[in-house]
């Protein structure tokens, strides 16, 4: 008996949960190849914006902070299959509004990242981190941002084909210095290995 109200009591807490689904991206918004989806303040109002990465990088504003969502704007386009991009959204260059930084795809898939330059969603050209050279280079390709050293700016955590590494802000407006922690042997006789890497911080990336 006591069984059976434990039961109904948790039926009854669960019964109250009602979820209404809200689309803010689809087929309609021009985004393909969806791969990741973020939320940040992109221009300063307060309110969070919805962030998308696919055959481009697009901003969904958020119009009044109760969930409506005007059309997408373009900050970078790809025209190209993003099915192996990510990114991240901080404040790099602490002028205290995001920036983003991702890997594009193209090029030899580099590493680079786009200024806000207004903190109102005025984007800067990509500006180029690191550059793959490597054949398959699209593979593996994670970013983090975090303050790896505790001074206050934010410095880039990434993986790719050649390594994982982080690039130091040196002067916490995006003057960075790479460190490579693990490489990784193109020509492994025994076959492809997964390298796991966790970071005191929390993070971890999988390769």
């Amino acid at each position: 008996m006591l069984f059976y109200c434990f039961i109904l009591f948790l039926s009854n807490i669960y019964a109250q949960f009602d979820f209404t689904q809200n689309i803010i991206i689809d087929e309609t918004f021009a985004q393909q190849n969806p791969r990741k989806v973020m939320v940040a303040d992109i221009d300063g109002d307060n309110y969070k914006d919805v962030v998308s990465l696919g055959n481009n990088i697009l901003w969904y504003k958020n119009i009044d902070g109760l969930g409506n969502y005007g059309d997408a704007i373009s900050i970078v386009d790809f025209s190209f299959n993003g099915a192996w991009f990510d990114m991240d959204i901080a404040d790099i260059d602490g002028d205290n509004d995001v920036d983003i930084v991702f890997f594009n795809g193209v090029d030899n898939t580099p590493l680079v990242w786009v200024e806000n330059l207004d903190g109102m969603g005025a984007f800067s050209l990509p500006q180029v981190i690191k550059s793959i050279s490597s054949t398959n280079s699209y593979l593996n390709l994670q970013v983090k941002l975090v303050d790896m050293e505790s001074d206050g700016d934010i410095d880039i955590v990434y993986s790719d084909i050649d390594g994982i590494g982080w690039y130091e802000n040196t002067d916490g407006e995006g003057t960075f210095v790479n460190h490579l922690l693990i490489s990784i042997n193109h020509n492994n006789s025994d076959g492809p290995r997964d390298i796991e890497l966790k970071i005191s911080m929390g993070i971890i990336l999988k390769m």
